[in-house]
């Protein structure tokens, strides 16, 4: 191999280098996204629970609970259990 033909696999091997570190440093950042929209959803699906835990503590003076407060706040959870699952 003459040094034209060296030089010129260098630098396509080069250019492949950083091609592939783009689009690695670009999957890094998708998945940083991920985790963070996954933590945001977490922490929404805790403060949901602590509000379910309330709902079904308080009920009236027949001992019934507040049935449709109780089911919105299980089907928002349910809801963020299946963004995170998209996650």
């Amino acid at each position: 191999m003459n040094p034209l033909e060296y030089i010129s696999q260098s630098e396509k091997l080069h250019t492949r280098e950083v091609n592939q570190q783009e689009k690695i440093n670009a999957i890094n950042s998708e998945i940083f996204s991920l985790e963070s929209e996954i933590s945001a959803l977490e922490s929404e699906k805790a403060v949901l629970y602590s509000e379910l835990s309330s709902a079904m503590s308080m009920a009236d003076e027949d001992g019934n609970y507040n049935y449709s407060l109780v089911s919105a706040i299980e089907a928002e959870i349910s809801a963020i259990d299946e963004r995170i699952e998209q996650c």
